[in-house]
Parts: C-alpha cells; structure tokens; sequence
C-alpha cells in the first residue's frame, strides 16, 4: 500500500487525498484563500461553488468557470 502526503484544503483547513484536491481557477477564491497563486480545495468544496457541474454518469464534481 502506498503512502500519500494529504494536501490541505485552503477553504476549510482540512486534509484531504490528492485525488480529492484539485487546484480552483475562480479568482475570487484564488485571491482570498489562495497561497502563492493557487487555491486547492476539495472536491466537497466544489460541489458548494456555483460554477460546479455533476458528471451524471460517474458521480464526479467538474468545474464550469471557463465554460461561461
């Protein structure tokens, strides 16, 4: 079983997987949670941002930012 160093949420402070954490490209969230130009947040606190879209068929969040 591989080891895996958890990555820090930057909007709620917990630790999460890697493949739970993904880098967020809204710049509000950046510009407020953001450390050094990134912002990691989990897929839990994706699913709160209105730019979220559910993938039906896998049960997954997608980010629709850039889709406007």
């Amino acid at each position: 079983m591989e080891k895996y160093e958890p990555i820090r949420d930057d909007v709620n402070g917990k630790l999460f997987s890697p493949g739970c954490v993904r880098s967020c490209p809204e710049p509000h969230v950046i510009k407020r949670f953001g450390i050094g130009g990134v912002a990691n947040v989990s897929v839990y606190t994706c699913r709160k941002c209105k730019y979220h879209e559910d993938m039906k068929w896998f049960g997954g969040v997608k980010c629709g930012y850039n889709s406007e």
